[in-house]
């Protein structure tokens, strides 16, 4: 723990102790773990400070929100975490700007997948999933919508030559 993150709890604490409340921090240590820091007003000025080792359930909480936002097969932002990223993108930035939405659809999945089994569909999922990831960046969001749809979102488009370069690249 740094000097400033350890005056800065330090802090945190006493004030919540000198001013009568409970308060909880969480610090995240550099080798990975978490503790809890609690503070309980005690009786004739005393307070109590209380810390818990909580890195497994900080590591959960990691776990579940990854789970909820991003497709198990790709790892790629998943349809309500993509929704999430599109508004954000969308309310930024100047209004007036050029954006594009590409939605990519595997043509026969169905029949890849009726054929040679889920495994295999899934391989080819991850696989395209593996071709998108590198376009991702501050100006492109991908995600997979769910089954064989994949989603592209372009912010700050130059123009539509620029754009069918990207396309045609992806």
């Amino acid at each position: 723990l740094d000097r400033e993150r350890c005056r800065y709890t330090t802090q945190q604490l006493m004030d919540a102790l000198h001013q009568g409340f409970d308060r909880k921090l969480i610090i995240a240590l550099a080798d990975g773990r978490s503790f809890e820091f609690s503070t309980r007003e005690g009786d004739n000025d005393l307070g109590v400070v209380i810390f818990e080792d909580v890195t497994q359930r900080v590591r959960a909480a990691q776990r579940i929100s990854t789970m909820a936002r991003f497709d198990s097969l790709t790892e790629l932002p998943n349809r309500g975490y993509f929704h999430e990223l599109l508004v954000e993108r969308l309310a930024g930035g100047n209004r007036d700007r050029n954006c594009a939405l590409a939605i990519l659809d595997l043509d026969d999945f169905k029949a890849l997948n009726d054929s040679l089994g889920h495994p295999a569909g899934d391989q080819l999922i991850r696989a395209v999933g593996q071709r998108l990831s590198p376009f991702a960046s501050d100006d492109v969001v991908v995600g997979r919508l769910g089954g064989d749809e994949f989603v592209v979102f372009c912010d700050n488009v130059e123009d539509r030559d620029a754009l069918g370069r990207f396309i045609n690249a992806l």
